[in-house]
């Protein structure tokens, strides 16, 4: 995944250089067809949005959510899909430290506790026998609120996303 932000002060903004990570998450999900191409779904993960990041100069920055997402999903051909979500994430750690200390952001009440979204992926299935098959996507994500509350700052995250999921059908 890498992440970025776009962040403004009275109005003047500029494009933050994010970062580029890999992790494991643990995501579970399910989708349903609502027609024999369109299908609905929702799925739960965790993110890690940014780990020792330096933001500005000399402060680094931890950003954690809990997320839920969900998405329609639209099937092109068999094995390739196109997904619009609406991501809720939670604020877990949300942590501005630099030389001198550290500041928790949710205890002081700098971060809004939901952060709200939208996504787009496409998507390609590998099925893997009967009942499993390998999901590769590549997306976008955007949160439309901001990290900071502070009324004359704007902090807006997005993230460009490639992910491999194992996925088993009941």
């Amino acid at each position: 995944m890498y992440s970025a932000f776009n962040y403004s002060v009275n109005g003047n903004g500029e494009s933050i250089q994010g970062q580029s990570q890999i992790w494991i998450s643990p995501t579970v999900g399910f989708e349903f067809p609502a027609s024999e191409k369109l299908h609905a779904g929702m799925k739960a993960d965790y993110v890690v949005l940014s780990e020792g990041l330096e933001l500005f100069d000399g402060y680094y920055f931890d950003y954690t959510f809990g997320r839920l997402n969900t998405y329609l999903c639209y099937q092109i051909i068999h094995m390739l899909d196109v997904r619009l979500g609406m991501p809720v994430a939670y604020a877990i750690e949300a942590r501005q430290y630099n030389n001198y200390g550290e500041l928790d952001l949710i205890s002081e009440g700098n971060v809004p506790s939901l952060l709200f979204g939208a996504s787009v992926e496409l998507g390609y299935a590998i099925p893997m026998g009967e009942k499993f098959e390998l999901q590769i996507h590549t997306g976008y994500s955007q949160f439309l609120n901001s990290l900071d509350t502070d009324l004359n700052q704007r902090l807006t995250p997005y993230s460009y996303v490639f992910n491999a999921q194992l996925h088993y059908h009941f």
